[in-house]
């Protein structure tokens, strides 16, 4: 998965940097130095190249991309971040993923600052997980610390700010699928994870976890239904869409 963090004048996460910690995406404010996130934009990725599985294929599709800023800036909302998964692996940013955070911060320079940042998600990391939460990093690219020629990875401190659902959740979920239902490759949510549960039981866990209190629990219930069931419907064994070979 991948998607670009936009900004609008609405809260749902903030972070105040320290010299140990940065921002989290959202509304940049220059004064205080914080970052508001409100919205995430999933973007396809750039199909695989000969010999490549999908799970190697890490750089988000230009197209995809341009297409994600041209509706941010229609709905009067600003860039202020990148998100990407590591479906099976710890949530900590590779030299790939320090390479891109580097070229974002530089693209995105505002004076001395660099308001942009990487979210990390791990859905179903095996090696250090204790929960069956998904494990979600933030992380930005200081110059000044550096363990390879782009600089060290920093994980920032953020609140999570209580919000109302987005609308556009369930059609985006729908989108989604409709998109990657047709790869051989995709995960099967009737595997076992870490044989403590199926992936659909862990994503329906998580998924409550992340879904706002302030939401009715018919609503959240509904939510975690709406979704669970999407995916494992295309993601269970011998699954073909209609009309493809």
């Amino acid at each position: 998965a991948h998607g670009m963090s936009p900004q609008n004048d609405t809260e749902a996460c903030r972070t105040r940097p320290s010299l140990t910690s940065v921002d989290p995406p959202g509304h940049w404010d220059a004064t205080t130095k914080a970052i508001t996130v409100t919205k995430a934009f999933p973007c396809r990725a750039l199909e695989p190249g000969e010999g490549q599985g999908r799970e190697q294929t890490v750089e988000m599709d230009p197209e995809s991309e341009i297409e994600a800023r041209s509706t941010i800036a229609a709905r009067g909302m600003v860039v202020v971040g990148w998100y990407h998964s590591h479906p099976v692996f710890i949530a900590e940013p590779s030299i790939r993923d320090i390479e891109n955070q580097s070229s974002y911060q530089s693209l995105f320079r505002e004076g001395e600052d660099e308001p942009f940042v990487g979210f990390i998600i791990a859905p179903y990391e095996t090696s250090a997980a204790t929960t069956e939460t998904s494990l979600v990093r933030c992380f930005w690219i200081s110059a000044t610390q550096k363990h390879c020629s782009h600089g060290s990875p920093m994980a920032p401190s953020f609140d999570m700010v209580d919000d109302d659902l987005d609308t556009d959740v369930c059609s985006d979920m729908r989108s989604l699928v409709q998109y990657y239902e047709v790869y051989t490759d995709r995960v099967l949510m009737s595997d076992m994870w870490r044989n403590r549960c199926s992936k659909k039981e862990k994503l329906a866990v998580s998924l409550q976890s992340r879904l706002s209190a302030r939401l009715p629990a018919n609503k959240r219930e509904h939510v975690v239904k709406y979704v669970t069931e999407a995916l494992a419907l295309v993601c269970a064994p011998g699954y073909w869409v209609h009309g493809t070979d």
